[in-house]
């Protein structure tokens, strides 16, 4: 299982360490561990999450993704997939991107017909906002994972608009290159941590373009 599904870490370096080496992929594993057992601690997660995990079944959908990491509950798995509810939320449709960027060879039609459907219901209000953005739009954590949900939709179900996914392909680099040289603002906090992280390891396990992928590693 790609270590996405983890919400591992990703930590912010110079541009310099965009030269791919054996010991900085060791530095990221290490990273990601190390993130891993942070998540893992319940004090992480104040009481406010109870509508995170109540609304969006996100344990459910922990379940059964790992499940079909092991090979396990396979058929149960697809009928919980193409089940759920259709909503237009940012947090799901990370999730649901996830799991059909890594198991779509073991997923029904009627599983990735209803994922296609969440995914859009959310891609859909992302065509009025400003996907070239660095700041000010949003926060940092919904800027990066606009452009993770557009780009991972596009790659993965088509669709997009090519202008739109200029502006996201173009601004991701530029979104890196900010935070390192003006710093997180709430990047950190334990309430959107793991979203944000998750976004960008979607893009280091399955983004298709090298020089993305790079990006996002840093």
């Amino acid at each position: 299982m790609k270590f996405a599904t983890l919400c591992a870490a990703i930590t912010l370096a110079l541009p310099s360490l965009l030269a791919s080496t054996a010991a900085s992929e060791v530095g990221l594993e290490t990273r990601r561990q190390h993130l891993l057992g942070m998540l893992s601690d319940p004090s992480m997660f104040p009481v406010r999450h109870r509508a995170f995990t109540e609304e969006l079944q996100s344990r459910e959908w922990q379940f059964f993704h790992a499940s079909l990491a092991q090979g396990l509950r396979v058929e149960e798995a697809n009928e919980y997939f193409a089940a759920r509810e259709v909503q237009s939320n940012e947090w799901l449709a990370l999730m649901m991107l996830n799991t059909h960027c890594e198991f779509k060879e073991s997923l029904t039609a009627a599983a990735r017909g209803r994922m296609r459907e969440i995914v859009f219901a959310f891609v859909r209000g992302l065509e009025h906002k400003d996907l070239g953005a660095i700041t000010q739009a949003s926060n940092e954590n919904h800027i990066i994972n606009w452009k993770t949900i557009y780009l991972l939709a596009d790659q993965e179900f088509g669709g997009g608009d090519p202008v739109l996914v200029t502006q996201a392909r173009d601004s991701f680099k530029r979104w890196v290159q900010y935070r390192v040289e003006r710093g997180m603002e709430e990047f950190n906090s334990p309430h959107y941590a793991s979203a944000s992280f998750h976004a960008l390891l979607l893009m280091v396990d399955y983004y298709d373009d090298p020089s993305i992928k790079q990006w996002a590693h840093i």
